[in-house]
């Protein structure tokens, strides 16, 4: 039988040419020493750590390993086989003499994990491309991105505008009572906020909900006694509310006091107003959140996530996880009067011929939307200069 994790070599071939991956090969041992420098070095030592009961690894050598992860898409479990078998992996790494391969999963895992915590990920690829343009040797053609986009649902809890005023009010009470060592209650009390003790802010509010006027006495009750405490606030605790977590409450508030409401027409006092702001916060638990839209009839609470693919290759180009989706209450944009070509991973959606450049990338493909054939928003709308992306 042959291993759990054999590598499917033809699917890598089809989707790199062996001039490019040779390219590639041979750009990566060129610039090992001075991708790898004395001080990118020093970071990744301190960022790996020190490793208990097993045989330290140089850090550069699983940076490598990463490089070369992500341009084969090959998973952590594959990679270790590769790094065995595939004397092109061995060339790159300086361990083509080896018979086994220099790491195991679980130290790639732990690995990427300390890379991504020091922010080092990021730092890694930005000094490949660096060096990659200073070489000259890849250089820029033409080439077409195929982008699509996506819902990604929250998992905050989306909640009306008195709760969420109601909740901003006692979450800053709770932090200005922690920061400067008051009794929570008895600052509850000073304030008069005892509604926010109860076991609902409209219960704690007392009104009769199915009357218009108790509503509208209600709120301007809410809004004054979030101006009570935010006002208070600034005069009690006015270096604390220029940083965490006391400056985070504190703008939680104001967001939520501010995002709904518009003046009464006599000009006294404020309304919640018709309609969905369109960068509207509807939950303080997860406040990226946005509300979406998914086609005309179908809404969600989340976030929009865009990526750009090499139809030649079936590359990701490029991706971008968007915190604010379309707002529901705008209307989806007509469809693009564009000739609409079919997208190679999404046959429902509609498309627009999209064009973008990248290094050594040639052939056709399509900009591709997810939000169906009739009733979504045009595919130029992923198409914006975030998703469109240079690849190496």
């Amino acid at each position: 039988m042959g291993s759990p994790h054999r590598v499917d070599r033809r699917r890598a071939q089809r989707r790199l040419s062996p001039e490019a991956d040779w390219q590639v090969r041979r750009f990566l041992r060129e610039v090992r020493h001075p991708l790898f420098d004395d001080e990118f070095v020093a970071e990744l030592e301190v960022a790996y750590g020190k490793t208990r009961g097993r045989k330290p690894l140089p850090p550069a050598l699983l940076a490598t390993v990463i490089l070369r992860q992500a341009y084969d898409q090959v998973g952590d479990a594959d990679a270790v086989v590769t790094a065995k078998m595939d004397k092109r992996w061995q060339l790159v790494l300086g361990t083509v003499s080896e018979e086994e391969s220099p790491f195991s999963q679980g130290v790639l895992v732990r690995f990427k994990e300390r890379m991504v915590a020091h922010d080092l990920a990021r730092k890694l690829l930005d000094r490949t491309v660096r060096l990659a343009r200073e070489s000259g040797k890849f250089d820029w053609k033409q080439a077409k991105a195929a982008l699509d986009s996506s819902s990604l649902l929250g998992a905050g809890r989306v909640e009306d505008t008195w709760n969420l005023i109601g909740r901003a009010i006692r979450k800053l009470v709770e932090t200005v009572a922690h920061v400067l060592d008051h009794d929570t209650d008895e600052l509850v009390e000073r304030l008069d906020l005892g509604f926010v003790n109860t076991s609902s802010i409209k219960v704690g509010l007392e009104l009769d909900w199915d009357d218009p006027k108790q509503r509208q006495e209600a709120l301007n009750r809410l809004l004054e006694a979030a101006e009570r405490l935010r006002s208070w606030t600034h005069v009690h605790a006015a270096d604390e509310t220029k940083e965490p977590p006391l400056g985070t409450a504190l703008g939680a508030l104001e967001r939520v006091t501010q995002q709904d409401m518009e003046p009464e027409p006599d000009g006294v006092g404020s309304r919640i107003k018709r309609g969905v702001r369109k960068d509207r916060m509807p939950s303080l638990g997860a406040r990226e959140m946005r509300h979406g839209r998914k086609t005309r009839s179908r809404l969600f609470n989340g976030y929009k996530r865009h990526i750009a693919t090499m139809a030649d290759h079936s590359l990701i180009g490029g991706g971008r996880w968007f915190f604010r989706p379309t707002s529901p209450s705008i209307k989806p944009r007509p469809r693009s009067s564009k000739t609409s070509v079919g997208t190679p991973r999404s046959t429902s959606c509609s498309s627009t011929e999209v064009t973008c450049r990248a290094r050594r990338c040639r052939g056709s493909a399509t900009a591709g939307c997810a939000y169906g054939p009739s009733r979504g928003q045009p595919a130029t709308a992923a198409a914006s200069p975030r998703t469109t992306s240079r690849s190496s």
